[in-house]
């Protein structure tokens, strides 16, 4: 009997979302795509599969710095640019958002939260996408992982802006693995080492870093969302370390979330995942469509 030898699961999945942009943009009428890339691993997987899909020739990349993105993304997103082939370009935002929010001031009121200063520089970049979508006909994708969406670590109106979300299904800890897979692919470094070596960052204020132990938030969204375990269910495999070793892996340290957490702390992440799963309820409804691959 003829035997197929299985898959390799990244493989399977990164062919899965290449043949599911190609075939998403020939079924609603695109022929370009355009990524925002931020120099972050994230933007940098899916510059890489769009160009996979369809062609260097057919893709534009761009990088809209503030003052708070560091030298190093803006290099790490020219160099992934460089090595894929495409039309990359920069857009400054500094003097758009101070103007934004001087007008804002002056006629409505001081702005009280930094957040909102934060998600202005997301909704620039999401303008001015927009923009770039509408002039060029291009589809612009989304880069939003699945770990971020489901926790609504994004900016409605800001990067979630696009017309698919390419690589939404992906937990943040798959995003790396295909990004290696993609090196791989190509046979070079096509993404740099130094966009895996990042802490994550969205960049919108001095010292800001994204507020999760991936190695741990990653798999339980997973876990709630895709096996619809409560945390009650993940607190009890977690006093028995019963937790999936194919999902909770060790850290980049060696540690694993048994080393990393009691009972007690590991109940308050659970917690606090649990909610923002269901404060955010009302991202993911306004977000664009997500491939499915898991």
């Amino acid at each position: 009997p003829l035997t197929l030898r299985p898959l390799e699961r990244e493989r399977e999945m990164y062919d899965a979302l290449v043949m599911a942009l190609r075939d998403y943009m020939h079924k609603t009428g695109f022929t370009r795509a355009v990524v925002a890339v931020s120099g972050g691993i994230d933007s940098a997987l899916a510059l890489t599969i769009a160009v996979d899909a369809l062609g260097r020739d057919s893709v534009s990349a761009f990088n809209m710095p503030s003052r708070f993105n560091t030298d190093a993304t803006r290099s790490i997103a020219a160099e992934v640019a460089r090595a894929l082939g495409v039309h990359y370009g920069v857009i400054p935002i500094q003097d758009i958002a101070d103007h934004i929010q001087r007008v804002f001031e002056e006629h409505a009121h001081a702005i009280a939260r930094g957040f909102t200063r934060e998600n202005l520089q997301a909704r620039i970049r999401g303008i001015l996408m927009m923009a770039e979508s509408n002039d060029t006909g291009a589809l612009l994708i989304s880069c939003g992982n699945e770990t971020e969406i489901a926790l609504g670590y994004a900016t409605l109106y800001g990067d979630m802006c696009g017309g698919i979300s390419l690589i939404g299904d992906l937990s943040k800890i798959d995003v790396y693995r295909l990004a290696r897979h993609a090196n791989a692919r190509h046979g070079s470094d096509v993404i740099p080492e130094a966009a895996f070596n990042l802490i994550p960052s969205a960049e919108l204020a001095a010292n800001q870093f994204d507020p999760f132990d991936y190695a741990v938030v990653a798999p339980l969204v997973g876990e709630m969302v895709e096996r619809r375990r409560s945390p009650a269910d993940l607190l009890a495999l977690f006093e028995k370390r019963a937790l999936d070793p194919d999902r909770f892996l060790p850290d980049a340290d060696g540690r694993t979330v048994y080393d990393k957490h009691t009972p007690e702390t590991f109940r308050a992440v659970l917690d606090d995942t649990a909610s923002r799963l269901r404060r955010s309820v009302y991202k993911r409804l306004q977000g664009p469509p997500i491939v499915d691959v898991s």
